[in-house]
């Protein structure tokens, strides 16, 4: 667990610094070795989790790579899920960058649209508009 939570940090460590040259003929970042720790502690974990034996039992058991649907959904859900946060994270810089609106502003424009979105949910009891009625579903016999 430890290799994971260390590697992603220094691998978005690594992306981030890229950033920091205002001019446009940008020398490449120092500190390959950060890219270099990253994948090693990724193999770490990987290899942890594949000889993992009770009473340590694995975080990620690696036999649930062998269903063709999981290995298949995997590849197609991991750009959904960064689209998602990558949009969370370029609409907080656009509104405090080019809104100039402070930490506080920014964290209170993001809950309309997250109340809307529970509200719309019809289907659970949490995400159901208060006081509203939940319809139950009848199945086709």
């Amino acid at each position: 667990m430890g290799s994971v939570t260390k590697g992603a940090p220094l691998s978005a460590r690594r992306i981030r610094e890229g950033e920091r040259c205002p001019d446009p003929p940008c020398p490449p970042p120092a500190g390959g070795w950060r890219s270099a720790l990253s994948i090693v502690l990724l193999a770490l974990f990987v290899i942890r989790q594949a000889t993992a034996r009770p009473p340590l039992l694995p975080l990620l058991p690696l036999r649930i790579f062998r269903s063709r649907a999981v290995s298949g959904a995997n590849p197609v859900m991991l750009p959904l899920v960064a689209g998602m946060f990558g949009f969370q994270f370029l609409t907080a810089l656009y509104l405090q960058r080019l809104l100039d609106l402070d930490a506080l502003r920014t964290g209170f424009a993001f809950l309309p649209p997250r109340w809307s979105s529970r509200w719309s949910r019809s289907g659970s009891p949490a995400g159901s508009p208060p006081g509203s009625a939940r319809v139950p579903c009848r199945r086709p016999a």
